[in-house]
């Protein structure tokens, strides 16, 4: 199974099998870690689409009650309060991750996009 992967490395970008032998242990590393982060990204990216929704919901309901904001502001300030903090947390978490994906599996990602 490696042999077969450094041959198709060597192949893809016309370097000789010596070389690939080089590259595969680093491309695995890196592999590893963009595929870690990259499942991580898409528990938090759920997080952030359904906080952002949950958020969306309790505005929504303020507006719509609005006869009685203060009571209702009262009442939804800790809910409102946590959504927001969820959504804006997760959401910075996002990004962050994103960064550090590109800055520790540049190849990958290289090696992604000449594929694509």
């Amino acid at each position: 199974m490696q042999n077969k992967l450094i041959q198709l490395i060597s192949e893809k970008f016309n370097i000789s099998v010596d070389k690939a032998v080089e590259f595969y242990p680093l491309l695995r590393n890196q592999f590893v870690i963009h595929q870690y982060i990259a499942d991580i990204l898409e528990v938090i990216g759920l997080i952030v689409i359904f906080s952002g929704i949950t958020l969306l919901l309790e505005i929504t309901f303020i507006c719509a009650n609005a006869e009685d904001i203060k009571t209702i502001l009262i009442i939804h300030k800790k809910p409102l309060k946590y959504s927001s903090i969820i959504f804006i947390t997760s959401g910075l978490l996002f990004i962050v991750l994103r960064i550090v994906q590109c800055v520790y599996a540049p190849d990958i990602i290289f090696i992604k996009g000449m594929i694509n």
